[in-house]
């Protein structure tokens, strides 16, 4: 198979459009098409009304993510079945998506030797979302009768379905398990990274 130029008389695109290595054959209007010069190393072909052919070459948006993270030290807590605040609040507030990504961390201890206690760690989300502090994100841990423990865990959640905005959330916690031995928190950490739309 041979290839020649095409006669000047000719419509399709002629090969003399392009100058360099990396050129590009773009349209500034319907059927007008126009050649858009290869950029710069590491640039990226970005749209852009305002140029003749709606398009050029420009340095890539640096990634932003918003973040936030709150933590508490001091020893506190709780014999609520139910999720409550500790004495001290630990929360945080990020400007979010839809998603986000959460890491809860706790030491969850039995200062009470004689009876067993169930602690539960979850968090709440307020602001443009509302969202119940749950089981199904929390970390626990269980301690048997007549022993006293202290025990460190964290886990990570994506959380999906948010309202985007201003989002707060909050460390929940609670003592399950049908005792009256309070569950004991510390050193305990709330991270927030915006995972956007």
């Amino acid at each position: 198979m041979s290839t020649g130029r095409l006669g000047a008389g000719d419509t399709a695109i002629q090969p003399t459009i392009f100058d360099a290595k990396g050129d590009l054959i773009v349209a500034t209007a319907a059927d007008t098409p126009a050649r858009l010069a290869v950029g710069s190393a590491n640039q990226v072909l970005t749209v852009d009304s305002s140029t003749a052919t709606g398009m050029k070459w420009a340095a890539p948006a640096a990634a932003s993510f918003n973040t936030g993270y709150a933590y508490t030290s001091s020893t506190q807590n709780t014999t609520s079945t139910s999720y409550t605040d500790l004495s001290t609040v630990t929360s945080v507030t990020v400007t979010t998506g839809t998603k986000a990504l959460v890491s809860i961390k706790s030491r969850l201890g039995n200062e009470t030797q004689g009876a067993g206690v169930w602690g539960h760690v979850s968090f709440a989300v307020s602001g443009a979302t509302t969202l119940a502090a749950s089981d199904e994100r929390s970390i626990s841990t269980y301690s048997t009768l007549n022993s006293q423990w202290i025990n460190e865990m964290g886990a990570t959640f994506v959380v999906e379905g948010l309202t985007a905005g201003s989002n707060t959330f909050t460390l929940k916690f609670n003592a399950q398990g049908g005792y009256t031995t309070p569950a004991t928190f510390y050193a305990r950490s709330i991270s927030v990274v915006d995972l956007g739309s």
